[in-house]
């Protein structure tokens, strides 16, 4: 989705572009790719491939395959004005409680340095998860209080609490499902900081 937008602003930002608008697919930076549609006129190109670009013109759109290169010379602009990609950070609770596990507090520091390097304009959310055993508004609960619990450490060690925004999940969204599951995957908090 973030490609899309951002072939979207290429299409709008390329200088060497002069016969039209010239729209390029791009891969996420995990490698995945989406695809975008140009629309000219009455028929429909479909960009599909990483690097592949459509220029529109008054006889329509006309597909071709970029370089690295070319991409980063025509659209140096846009591509300087790409926000950095959000940054997600899951850390995981001992059973029935709000305590993190030793591995997960072995993490905080490095959610703690994401949020200082993204300086003055980092937002951070935190989603609250549990495992399936136990009663549904027990686990609704338990999960929010998980996220408050991670949020008051980011406080406590200097975070300003207006960039902080949490949810509780209860055990709605299972990494491992089923049942009556104790599984400490479930037990967790999702930190995103973008």
């Amino acid at each position: 989705m973030r490609r899309v937008a951002f072939a979207i602003a290429m299409a709008l930002t390329c200088a060497a572009c002069a016969s039209g608008t010239k729209v390029v697919l791009l891969a996420d930076d995990d490698g995945t790719v989406g695809q975008v549609a140009v629309n000219p006129g009455p028929q429909e190109t479909r960009l599909t491939q990483p690097l592949q670009s459509a220029t529109v013109g008054a006889s329509g759109a006309s597909v071709g395959t970029e370089t690295e290169a070319a991409v980063k010379r025509d659209f140096a602009a846009a591509l300087a004005a790409m926000p950095t990609p959000p940054m997600t950070f899951t850390l995981n609770f001992e059973f029935g409680s709000e305590q993190l596990n030793a591995a997960s507090r072995a993490r905080v520091p490095e959610i703690f340095e994401e949020i200082a390097r993204r300086g003055d304009i980092a937002e951070v959310v935190i989603i609250g998860h549990t495992d399936t055993v136990g009663e549904l508004d027990y686990n609704d609960r338990l999960s929010l209080r998980r996220a408050e619990a991670v949020r008051e450490q980011m406080i406590a060690a200097g975070m300003k609490p207006d960039i902080i925004t949490i949810w509780g999940r209860g055990e709605r969204e299972p990494v491992e499902g089923g049942d009556n599951v104790r599984s400490e995957v479930n037990r967790r908090a999702v930190v995103v900081v973008r």
